[in-house]
């Protein structure tokens, strides 16, 4: 098993997911984002790209729309 670049992974290693925010909710106790996964391509057999919702707590900002 690989990351994208080809460097192998195992259990217990440290990781960041790259992705864009498509929906940001915010209510009075917690913020949750909406994140589209993917590096470039679509992934499974319909060209679906993978999704996640997490705690806005759980990201780093790595770069500002434009």
């Amino acid at each position: 098993m690989h990351d994208r670049n080809g460097t192998s992974v195992k259990n217990g290693d440290t990781c960041i997911v790259e992705g864009v925010i498509v929906g940001a909710y915010a209510c009075d106790d917690y913020c949750n984002v909406t994140i589209q996964i993917g590096h470039g391509k679509p992934h499974g057999p319909d060209n679906v790209q993978s999704s996640v919702t997490l705690n806005a707590r759980q990201l780093l900002l790595v770069k500002r729309a434009e």
